[in-house]
């Protein structure tokens, strides 16, 4: 078995590392914190706020909740004035059963401090970053709501292009709806407070759980929409938003979103026509999958001819891809290997990217965010030395 999703312990790390003035501490073996580090460096090398337990055999043979305590009490120092400490169990103390309650009370912190279970053997990342975010819950506070303001779930901090695509959101909505807090992107403050927001929007169903929750609990309500990529995307998130709030005429809304991407269109329509029609394999997370699908086939007009969002055996789904007629790939840098197979091009949008500098934020989401979004695309296909199929833009080249 070859798993699309990592463990659950990379999904509960996920929600809470772009928690900025807080600090994870991995209670698990020194691989976890190893490989997570080695993936969040490829987008944030300045921002390093975690550390790890590092269990050995006697903690194995003997219990944990001693070096969990005193791990606990080196973070503190280590880090000065942390807002929150986030602790995430691996699968050794899932397995010999550490109290973690216990360890955490005794450390006797004045900080705020939760748990996540972050045990791969019960759970793959998406339940892992559902887990993370809805621990979140606990701490928040009722507050006066703010009318016309919103919460947005499904960002992950180590999105590719997360930074970007949240500053296009901000600006998408800005003339008509403040972003309250971005839930796993922002401060433990803007998290606490995040039911002072009159509506949650989820992205692509990421982040779920937290805001039924928070339905449940303050009576907050929410919508889930596709990741809004392009001209439609951008055009109909809008649409639902408005609706969900009670604001009239979405489309002067959106005009001049719709007048400037146009424009942008039109300067790439040579290359984009070469595209029409061709097949390509979109291997990305539930949060992305639907809305970049919908992208690629009803803006672009290429063929997806294999989608996956990462779950059952990825084995399968990349036979599925060498199957089928797909030049281009939709994925991660991990589709690397798969992509020089019979020399198909990737283009990498999805989590993990670990072999791509990006020094400035930039987005695929909004104007900026779609001309971002075509460059990389055709680009991709431009400086690829592909042999030639029976379509229309490899053929020509």
């Amino acid at each position: 078995m070859r798993p699309g999703e990592s463990c659950r312990l990379f999904g509960a790390y996920r929600a809470c590392i772009g928690i900025r003035d807080a600090v994870i501490l991995f209670h698990s073996v020194v691989g976890c914190n190893a490989g997570t580090l080695l993936l969040h460096l490829a987008q944030h090398p300045e921002d390093v706020r975690q550390a790890c337990t590092v269990m050995y055999e006697s903690d194995v043979l003997y219990g944990g909740t001693e070096t969990l305590r005193d791990g606990l009490r080196h973070v503190a120092e280590v880090y000065p004035d942390p807002q929150a400490i986030i602790v995430i169990s691996g699968c050794v103390p899932n397995l010999i059963g550490d109290d973690m309650a216990a360890a955490i009370a005794d450390a006797e912190l004045d900080v705020p401090v939760f748990h996540v279970s972050g045990a791969g053997t019960v759970g793959t990342m998406g339940d892992g970053y559902e887990a993370g975010l809805l621990a979140l819950g606990e701490y928040m506070r009722v507050g006066e709501i703010i009318p016309r303001s919103c919460n947005i779930l499904g960002i992950s901090y180590d999105d590719p292009c997360a930074e970007g695509d949240i500053a296009a959101l901000r600006e998408m909505l800005a003339p008509h709806v403040e972003v309250r807090a971005v839930l796993g992107c922002g401060s433990f403050a803007e998290m606490r407070d995040a039911p002072r927001a009159a509506l949650n929007i989820v992205l692509g169903g990421g982040g779920r759980a937290l805001a039924a929750y928070m339905q449940e609990q303050f009576g907050t309500p929410y919508i889930v929409t596709d990741y809004p990529y392009g001209i439609h995307g951008m055009t109909t998130f809008i649409a639902r938003v408005a609706d969900a709030l009670g604001i009239p005429d979405a489309a002067a809304w959106t005009a001049p979103f719709v007048h400037a991407a146009e424009e942008i269109v039109r300067r790439a329509a040579e290359p984009l026509r070469y595209l029409y029609e061709t097949p390509a394999a979109v291997l990305s997370d539930p949060v992305h999958r639907a809305g970049l699908c919908a992208f690629l086939t009803e803006e672009i007009g290429m063929e997806v001819a294999v989608s996956s969002d990462g779950s059952g055996d990825m084995r399968d789904v990349y036979d599925a891809v060498r199957a089928s007629d797909a030049v281009l790939v939709f994925g991660s840098s991990y589709e690397k290997e798969l992509c020089a197979d019979e020399g198909r091009v990737l283009v990498r949008i999805a989590y993990p990217v670990f072999d791509r500098l990006q020094l400035v934020p930039r987005g695929y989401l909004g104007v900026d965010g779609l001309a971002h979004l075509l460059e990389e695309i055709v680009n991709a296909v431009l400086q690829d030395a592909y042999e030639p199929r029976e379509y229309g833009a490899i053929k020509a080249r």
